[in-house]
């Protein structure tokens, strides 16, 4: 908190507010985890492909296959072998280009052979194969059109649904994206990752209590897959329902511990809970596992900062911005941080280049008030201030720096108006109170100046040097 030297009490003023990452526009990537589609290869080739089928197969024909056992190594090896000895054989042709776009990453090819078998036979894998590539490539459309065909041949096919179900949520029709994956379950309903995606939609339509039904029923099919306790602690975190998103992040992460996601999720939710060296174990581990994760870095400036570990927490803020230059948010919290430390044209520079990424951001025009503040450049900090509460009405912060930049100006009536505006956003903000009492007291009106202050010390559980503060103030008013 930072104070200002008023007469002989002190207005608490300079509030500024760190930009956390966790508002709701900047919640990725806290997942809420869409399993991807999948390939489905020629059902009468997995068939063949079976362990039990092979060893009795290659058990009978020993003798004649002894060669061939040393060059058939692996389903891509195998139908490299069927394609070129005999390439008029549709399936072989079919299920060598799906494992040679799954093994060796040649999707152009492997589309080109399913787009054209496509168009020439009537294969339900064949279309949703190549539906998978166009939606691994983004093109939505054409994966769109492929599915289709897909399920026009295989009406009740629940992987093609699964496949439909995605993309349908990826475009952003979800109740489209809900009946497809519904019809799935009807044919299979332990399908563990279907369940997991329909938490996922039901979540982003606002049902939440149906969001945690498929999370859960997805652990209870599968109880070691970890995406389901991430979503489900993600969940928990914004029903503040903090001890279990640490079980579920926890469970995520025993499962994965590959995931950073998990490890990122956790430790947004020991900051959360002031724990902050367990929060910089679990984004120091982020980093390690995602070394270009942008918000763990943030996060973990974050959590320095809370420690008072500010050459570190420098360091991470711009690790941030040198990962996104465009990320608004390490510049202002980076302004913060050199404001802090009375650094405040460097931190007046970061509060401009975080309105020139984000011209709307109050926080930022808040920040360059302070400054102006702390310069004694009252029209101007006045100016900041003015802007960020237009920008954003409820900032209680502008607000309480608004009706102090008044009245070291001052100008009191309006001075009382902006702290009174304060307790009206936020009837938490108890130094408002304490502000209220000192203009009031300045105005020689004993009787609100009392009470204010009376106010104030009931309720504020900050530093006791204000309460003492407030006490002599009382004194001297009676």
């Amino acid at each position: 908190m930072k104070t200002e030297g008023e007469e002989q009490n002190t207005a608490m003023s300079n509030q500024h507010s760190a930009i956390s990452g966790q508002q709701p526009e900047t919640r990725n990537p806290k997942p809420e985890t869409l399993i991807s589609h999948s390939a489905i290869r020629i059902s009468s080739v997995s068939w063949i492909l079976s362990p039990v089928f092979l060893f009795f197969f290659f058990l009978l024909l020993s003798v004649l296959t002894l060669h061939r056992n040393t060059f058939w190594k692996d389903d891509f090896t195998l139908w490299f072998d069927v394609v070129t000895k005999s390439p008029q054989k549709l399936r072989g042709v079919v299920n060598y280009r799906e494992t040679e776009y799954d093994k060796g990453g040649k999707d152009d090819v492997a589309l080109s052979y399913f787009v054209k078998i496509s168009s020439a036979f009537d294969f339900a894998e064949v279309h949703n194969n190549a539906g998978v590539i166009y939606h691994k490539r983004g093109n939505l459309d054409q994966a769109e059109h492929y599915y289709q065909k897909a399920l026009r041949a295989k009406p009740d096919n629940p992987k093609i649904l699964y496949n439909l179900g995605n993309l349908y949520i990826e475009k952003g029709f979800l109740e489209r994206g809900i009946n497809s994956y519904l019809r799935a379950l009807r044919q299979n309903p332990g399908l563990w990752a279907i369940h997991n995606n329909l938490g996922t939609a039901y979540g982003k339509k606002g049902l939440i209590n149906e969001a945690i039904k498929e999370y859960q029923e997805s652990i209870r099919i599968m109880p070691e897959y970890a995406e389901p306790y991430n979503n489900l602690g993600v969940i928990y975190e914004d029903r503040k329902e903090y001890d279990l998103a640490v079980e579920c992040f926890s469970k995520a992460i025993k499962f994965k511990p590959s995931n950073p996601d998990a490890h990122y999720n956790l430790g947004t939710i020991y900051s959360l809970q002031k724990r902050y060296p367990a929060a910089l174990e679990k984004f120091q581990e982020a980093v390690r596992l995602k070394p270009d994760y942008t918000d763990a870095y943030f996060h973990l400036a974050l959590a320095y900062r809370n420690l008072k570990q500010f050459k570190e927490a420098m360091q991470n803020y711009q690790e941030a911005i040198h990962l996104d230059p465009q990320y608004y948010k390490a510049y202002f919290n980076l302004g913060n941080l050199y404001f802090d430390q009375g650094l405040f044209d460097e931190a007046m520079s970061m509060y401009e280049k975080t309105l020139t990424i984000k011209q709307d951001c109050a926080e930022a025009e808040g920040g360059k008030g302070n400054v102006y503040l702390k310069k004694n450049d009252l029209p101007r900090a006045i100016t900041s201030f003015k802007k960020a509460v237009q920008q954003k009405p409820d900032y209680v912060d502008a607000y309480i720096n608004l009706g102090a930049a008044y009245k070291a100006g001052g100008q009191l009536d309006l001075a009382l108006a902006h702290y009174k505006k304060a307790i009206e956003a936020d009837r938490g903000r108890i130094e408002a109170y304490f502000n209220l009492g000192n203009t009031y007291k300045a105005l020689g009106r004993k009787k609100e100046a009392r009470e204010s202050y009376q106010k104030f010390i009931e309720a504020w559980k900050g530093d006791i040097s204000y309460i003492v503060q407030a006490q002599q103030a009382m004194k001297e008013l009676k």
